[in-house]
């Protein structure tokens, strides 16, 4: 709205220069319109382009920090500096505002252990203010004791009693001493640890990524992460409230422009919770939105977690086979429901004939057996094959 339309063979400077004159008014209009919209007014589109009334006045581009993308007015020579300012400062409130509402959680993540201190300190500072009342309940209580006393026994039964009480207040701060002192579990390393990392992959990441960390973990943490609004998955750790389809939109943009990747197809469709997989796009970038790949499909983590829960459920017989449970809840063919097994940690024993000659075969699936426990049986054969012949 502030770009003229002029060739390079007019006499550019001149006419700028009239547009100046007769148009200042008129740009200052818009540009107070600009800054006085509310939030509603601007709009983002694939690129991270920032959109007002249907008209591209900038973009976000990246800065140094993955949750504020930095805002680039686009240029005009009929803008101010003073007028570019107020348009870019309006935008980078409002980039803000979004993250800091949409993310309010996530965002903590960062500082958790400044915001556990705070906790913590306000816990004691309560206790200290209630044991201090209780102490100064208790001298008041002494006072008045001793006022009776002396005035029935005299100044010397008076000082008798002032030195049977004089310790009083001592036990009084030694026992707050030891109150004052945090009982509650404290969070470890490891569970600080876990947030971060889970702020730095926006709220999504693999298990796989910090199972070590998991191994350390103390079940004390378990309460301070579901508090945070943390899920612990089979495959996936994240954060349930962020599936929503305004916090996904956004930070598959805040991933998009820290990255500099803009997929054509965009994050999946408000609603969905599967779509079928685009070849050529980053699995890091589904993530980001809240889905992983499964198979030769793109579903949502949550649903992901159930889809499995469901898998392991059949596997603990042993050889286990596609049920219409699984196809039911995934939406998804028997082939894609291989896959799907398949890429969760499941290996394909073989297939069997169907009863009904005219259905496709029966595939056969198996839990995939960790190399450790595959080498452990194998000692375990070799040694039982050594008793055998020292005996024989």
């Amino acid at each position: 709205i502030f770009i003229p339309a002029i060739s390079e063979n007019d006499e550019k400077a001149m006419i700028l220069a009239a547009a100046r004159k007769a148009l200042p008014d008129e740009i200052e209009r818009r540009v107070k319109a600009i800054v006085n919209s509310a939030e509603g007014a601007f709009k983002l589109d694939q690129k991270a382009g920032i959109n007002w009334r249907d008209t591209n006045i900038a973009r976000l581009v990246r800065s140094e920090h993955l949750y504020t993308p930095r805002v680039e007015v686009f240029d005009s020579e009929l803008l101010s500096i003073d007028q570019k300012k107020r348009i870019q400062e309006k935008l980078t409130a409002i980039i803000k505002q979004q993250v800091e509402t949409l993310l309010a959680n996530l965002l903590k993540l960062q500082n958790i252990e400044l915001d556990d201190n705070k906790v913590k300190n306000n816990k004691i500072e309560k206790k200290k203010k209630s044991e201090f009342e209780v102490s100064s309940q208790t001298e008041a209580e002494l006072i008045q004791n001793d006022e009776a006393t002396t005035n029935k026994e005299g100044e010397t039964g008076a000082k008798q009693q002032e030195d049977n009480y004089i310790d009083e207040p001592i036990q009084n701060d030694e026992a707050s001493q030891k109150v004052s002192t945090p009982e509650a579990s404290m969070m470890s390393g490891v569970a600080r640890g876990i947030m971060f990392r889970l702020y730095e992959n926006l709220g999504v990441m693999s298990r796989t990524l910090i199972s070590d960390q998991l191994k350390e973990m103390p079940d004390s943490d378990k309460p301070f992460l579901a508090r945070a609004g943390i899920r612990i998955g089979t495959e996936t750790v994240f954060m349930p409230e962020l599936l929503k389809p305004a916090a996904i939109k956004l930070r598959a943009m805040l991933y998009s422009i820290y990255n500099q990747d803009f997929p054509s197809c965009g994050p999946p469709p408000e609603g969905r919770v599967s779509i079928n997989l685009v070849k050529g796009i980053d699995d890091n970038y589904w993530l980001s939105a809240g889905y992983r790949r499964i198979g030769d499909k793109v579903m949502r983590v949550d649903m992901v977690e159930r889809v499995a829960a469901l898998v392991r459920t059949a596997a603990r017989s042993g050889e286990f086979g596609i049920t219409d449970e699984m196809l039911s809840l995934a939406g998804v063919s028997r082939d894609t429901m291989a896959s799907m097994i398949i890429d969760l940690g499941f290996e394909k024993l073989r297939e069997e004939e169907a009863e009904d000659p005219e259905k496709p075969a029966i595939s056969v699936f198996i839990k995939k057996q960790r190399q450790t426990s595959r080498r452990m049986k194998q000692v375990k054969s070799g040694e039982s094959g050594e008793k055998q012949q020292n005996q024989s």
